[in-house]
């Protein structure tokens, strides 16, 4: 059988972090809406920062519409105006997040898995 692939294991505690989050967090944590699809969004990005992509800090439950598609959104054309919000929001959660990004080298994937799926 073919062993596992750091980025296998990555994937897989990705979408386990997202899923327990949206158990936590069922409601935007921007605008409070909850009985509405909520996806949960990675505020440090995977692609920059693939060691905080399993870790429920940083992930922030939002509504479809503030995730994607509002005047405000994180990923739509709002983006300055919803890290402003964040920032008054969420004051110092960034600083704390790049804090600990910095600190995780050499993750073991496997293992964080292994630990979310315990939960």
């Amino acid at each position: 059988m073919k062993k596992k692939t750091k980025t296998y294991w990555r994937h897989k505690g990705c979408t386990e972090a997202k899923y327990q989050h949206r158990l936590n967090f069922p409601y935007c944590e921007i605008c409070g809406k909850s009985f509405c699809k909520i996806e949960a969004h990675h505020l440090l990005t995977v692609g920059a920062h693939p060691q905080m992509s399993n870790q429920d800090c940083n992930l922030i439950s939002l509504c479809v519409h503030c995730h994607k598609f509002g005047k405000i959104s994180f990923h739509g054309s709002g983006t300055d105006l919803m890290a402003k919000l964040f920032k008054k929001k969420f004051p110092g959660r960034m600083t704390k997040l790049r804090r600990l990004a910095l600190k995780r080298k050499n993750v073991n994937y496997e293992m964080e898995y292994l630990e979310l799926k315990k939960i």
